[in-house]
Order: C-alpha cells, then sequence, then structure tokens
C-alpha cells in the first residue's frame, strides 16, 4: 500500500552537491535517499535541510517533513530491519478468505494467532491492516452521545492563516504532537500547511468553531481500504487558553459522529503518546479503547510513532439516517 507525498519546495532546489549521506552538527550522519518509512525529519534534521535548501515533500501517512530525494520502497524498517516482506501471495486474499470462516459470535481471544499467523506470512504493515479489519468486523460499540451544538466543524481557509499560525506556535503544544515544531512557524508556513491539508481526499482537516472561532483541529486520514473494511486515524488539538476546560470530551464525539456518517469508514484509530495522560483520558471517555495489537511496538516503530500507543474505536451501531441527521446540523452550523 502506499501513502501519498506531498510536495513542497518550501526551502528552494536540492542540495548542489548531490550527496546522499550528509553530516550533521551533531556529528550524526542523514542519508537524503533513505527510505520514507525510516519516519520523518527531526528538528535537527529538518533544521539542516532547511538550511542548506533541501527540497522536501510531506509526508501524510506519517505527519511530517521527509527529503523529496527518499525512496519510497514498500518495505517499512524497524531497527534496521524489513518489516513488510510480503509473500508472492495477496494479503488481502489471504485476509478475506480469513474472515469468511468467522462470524460476530467468534471469541475476540481466538482471532491472536491468526493475527500471529498473518504477520508471519505478510509483515507488519499487512498483519495490521488484517487486526483492523477484524477488529471492524468483531467489535461494535456505542456512539458516544454527541454534543449539544456548542461546538461545531468547517474546512480551514487561507484566511485563517494568522490564528491558525498564532495557536500552533507554541512549543508547549507541539509537546504531544506526532511531527517535529516548525520553527520559526511562519504566516506563509501556516498558510502552506492549510493548504496541504485541503489537497486530495486522503484526509479530512476541520477547524473546530466555538462562538463562530477556531479554536483548534480535528483531523481525519483514511487508508486504503483493505479486505472489504476502511480504517482512519483521528488526530486533534485546542490551543493552549482553551486546555482544561473539557472542551475535547464534548468535541471529540461530535467529531466521530460526524466522521461515521460522512465517510465510508469502519474504525477509527488515535495515536496518543504514552505520557499525554490527558488526551489518553478523553479518548477513552469518548469511546475509544486500548488497542490489543500484539505486534503494535514494531508497527510503532515503523511509522515514526515509537513514543505513541493506539486506542481504537470500532463503528457504532448507529443507523445512517441517525447519523446523516449529525452531519445535516453540523453542516448548518458551520
Amino acid at each position: 500500500m502506499s501513502f501519498p507525498l506531498e510536495h513542497h519546495q518550501s526551502t528552494g532546489i536540492v542540495h548542489s552537491t548531490g550527496a546522499a549521506a550528509v553530516r550533521l552538527p551533531s556529528g550524526r550522519t542523514l542519508d537524503l535517499r533513505r527510505s520514507r518509512w525510516q519516519g520523518p525529519l527531526d528538528a535537527e534534521e529538518l533544521a539542516w535541510c532547511r538550511q542548506h535548501a533541501i527540497e522536501l515533500a510531506y509526508d501524510c501517512a506519517q505527519l511530517g517533513w521527509v527529503p523529496s530525494s527518499c525512496t519510497d520502497d514498500a518495505q517499512a524498517t524497524a531497527g534496521g530491519r524489513a518489516v513488510d516482506a510480503a509473500p508472492a501471495a495477496s494479503p488481502e486474499q489471504d485476509a478475506r478468505r480469513l474472515l469468511a470462516k468467522w462470524n460476530e459470535r467468534t471469541d475476540v481471544r481466538e482471532l491472536a494467532p491468526l493475527v500471529a499467523a498473518f504477520h508471519a506470512r505478510h509483515g507488519v504493515r499487512a498483519a495490521n491492516q488484517f487486526h483492523l479489519a477484524l477488529m471492524a468486523a468483531f467489535a461494535h460499540g456505542p456512539l458516544s452521545k454527541a454534543g449539544d451544538g456548542e461546538f461545531s466543524f468547517r474546512p480551514w481557509t487561507p484566511a485563517d492563516a494568522p490564528l491558525y499560525r498564532a495557536m500552533l506556535d507554541n512549543p508547549r503544544l507541539w509537546e504531544y504532537l506526532p511531527e517535529s515544531y516548525p520553527q520559526p512557524l511562519t504566516d506563509e508556513t501556516a498558510r502552506t500547511l492549510i493548504e496541504l491539508g485541503q489537497i486530495g481526499a486522503h484526509q479530512e482537516a476541520l477547524a473546530v468553531l466555538h462562538d463562530g472561532e477556531p479554536v483548534g483541529q480535528c483531523l481525519l486520514r483514511f487508508h486504503e481500504p483493505f479486505a472489504g473494511r476502511r480504517a482512519a486515524e483521528v488526530a486533534y488539538w485546542l490551543a493552549e487558553e482553551h486546555w482544561g476546560k473539557g472542551w475535547m470530551s464534548r468535541i471529540l464525539p461530535t467529531f466521530l459522529a460526524r466522521s461515521f456518517a460522512a465517510h465510508d469508514v469502519d474504525v477509527i484509530e488515535a495515536w496518543i503518546r504514552a505520557d499525554h495522560s490527558a488526551s489518553a483520558r478523553v479518548a477513552e471517555r469518548c469511546g475509544f479503547r486500548r488497542d490489543a495489537f500484539a505486534f503494535e511496538a514494531e508497527l510503532a516503530a515503523a511509522l515514526g510513532k515509537s513514543r505513541a500507543r493506539r486506542w481504537l474505536f470500532c463503528r457504532p451501531a448507529l443507523p445512517r439516517a441517525q447519523g446523516a441527521a449529525v452531519v445535516d446540523q453540523a453542516a448548518a452550523r458551520s
């Protein structure tokens, strides 16, 4: 499966030396042609690339910048070894064959050996897709009660750039976000990030509105369908002045109801930093549960999310008409 890179020449042209490996001020080596799946650039790497006019691309799968010269091979790496060396047989065909043998009365504990065998045959990325498909097929729960209309959503616009920058230009906020703090964060950078969030159909980045003014963001990033199921990843943040008000516990259920009704998704994941207990409590109150994927650490390393833990919310038993009403009400308020 391939995830999109959004190419953006924010720093000029490719470095004139054409070198594949460069030495950073700390003494570390940066390979400009490494696999994109080794993770996005960290703060030192990103600063060096910008200083030396390295052409960058935004990796929408990993929420971070990578060199445009990186390779885009299908194999992910974790700890220096390939983790997605799929055999000739199609993982999706294998998944459909296995899913056809089970039904909703199956004890979920019986599924773990299936995932382990799938991992051995197809690697961690395919095993993760199979795991999510299993969770979507067997784990349905009630949807948390949507909000009372105090919050709504709309797409960001270029006119929002100054406010967007003001909210994001805060090191405390970036302590828990998955990518590096893009210092200095200018209005131009903010406009670029807003534009990137609106490109294509692989994600939906929406401003959260309170009294008609943006106060934060909810983002839904779609995965490719697999074995008849589709997963997505949610990420969310609020400007610091709105922390501690309990707002996200009211915002997220409404956003989830909107997402399940408006999009063909079966399960939504949230990657939350292990030390961000407040965000984990919000997720749990909104119906997310810690994921029992046996190979989570390996997957997190491959995705550049080593400090994060995954939470899942499977499609609720919500009639589509009821969910559509949630979307209509949100649209009317936006």
